[in-house]
């Protein structure tokens, strides 16, 4: 009986010891627990695709890190990292695919046939653990006709799911089914739609790269090295949100900014540990907060006792005719105090004026 208990204990330590491994070097698989039919989309009319045949090319893969697709934070301080050996851009170009053809579109896998083409660029490709798994993915999609831009824009999606701490096949599972919910849901829209059928108008996003834009990455770089010099720190950003026009509104040139901030912010390490952002929408929306720009001292302070941070970003963005002003602040959550502050000017081009309209 004691040989058997010290069986049993053996047996218990090596399962513990073998579930506690590094997640280094991990496949990749494809393991969805959603499906297409889980998405509630309107049924797609195939005869708008006549003709047509699509091609999808081998994404690009954007992420900072590319092998990099999961992080345990159930131990803030000691976070676990899940790497992958798979190709990425292979995996997402395949299932994305696969999807589409799924949903009804004509994809063709022999390039040369095609007459109409899908680029895409990966942004955001990872899970996080604490008590949940959390899977976030965000890709940018081009249509192409020729060379010609057919229509552009952003793919997003996100799942949650409860499961044992630590396990590969759960971070294999959400990240599944966050890339299965972006291109469902991007795929099914009227937009993406028109722009393979031929019926819509061209829909570009905007580039970030005409004057102001340049600058926005060294300025938030240099306000952040004033914050906390040489050390690491909890930022939570707050989505900027316009100021009151009498002319324009805002139609999401403020939430791509906000992305495209905590896209600079997220490369910033080990600096910064960012704040995820479905848990802070979840305590903004319970707790009734501002979730905009317009997020004041005192709510940055109450904020600070929910969420396990340090500082707010928050701010606003101001259109005008020719040009739009950004104005951002770094609020410590314990004094309330701004502790920095600075702003950038952004010049219009025709591509921006796609995120705002005219009252």
């Amino acid at each position: 009986m004691v040989r058997s208990i010290l069986a049993i204990g053996l047996a218990f330590c090596t399962s513990m010891v073998w579930a506690s491994k590094p997640l280094v070097d991990a496949p990749l698989t494809w393991r969805p627990t959603s499906t297409i039919q889980d998405f509630k989309i309107q049924p797609i009319d195939l005869n708008q695709f006549r003709g047509a045949q699509i091609s999808i090319t081998v994404f690009t893969n954007t992420c900072l890190d590319r092998t990099l697709i999961g992080e345990n934070r159930e131990n803030e301080d000691k976070p676990k990292e899940v790497r992958t050996n798979t190709d990425i851009s292979g995996f997402v170009t395949n299932q994305t695919k696969g999807i589409l053809k799924d949903l009804g579109f004509p994809i063709s896998d022999k390039p040369e046939l095609a007459n109409i083409s899908l680029h895409g660029e990966i942004f955001k490709f990872g899970v996080i653990e604490r008590n949940t798994y959390v899977g976030d993915v965000r890709l940018k999609l081009t249509i192409f006709k020729g060379t010609e831009v057919a229509w552009e824009g952003m793919a997003f999606g996100q799942a949650k799911r409860f499961g044992r701490s630590y396990r590969l096949e759960n971070y294999c599972e959400v990240i599944s089914d966050s890339l299965l919910e972006a291109i469902t849901k991007v795929a099914s829209s009227q937009a993406f739609i028109d722009g393979i059928s031929g019926q819509g108008t061209v829909a570009k996003m905007p580039n970030m790269s005409g004057q102001g834009f340049s600058e926005l990455n060294k300025i938030i770089r240099e306000n952040t090295q004033k914050i906390s010099p040489g050390k690491v720190f909890r930022l939570a950003v707050i989505p900027f949100i316009q100021t009151e026009s009498q002319r324009y509104i805002d139609k999401g040139f403020g939430a791509y900014l906000t992305e495209n901030i905590i896209s600079i912010l997220g490369s910033i390490k080990p600096s910064i540990h960012l704040y995820e952002r479905s848990r802070l929408d979840a305590i903004l929306k319970e707790q009734t907060l501002s979730a905009n720009g317009l997020f004041s001292e005192t709510e940055a302070k109450r904020l600070g006792e929910l969420a396990p941070i340090d500082y707010v970003l928050t701010g606003t963005i101001t259109r005008l005719d020719d040009s739009i002003t950004m104005n951002a602040r770094f609020i410590d959550v314990v004094s309330g105090e701004v502790i920095s502050s600075f702003s950038a000017s952004f010049s219009m081009y025709p591509e921006l004026e796609t995120l705002f309209a005219k009252k």
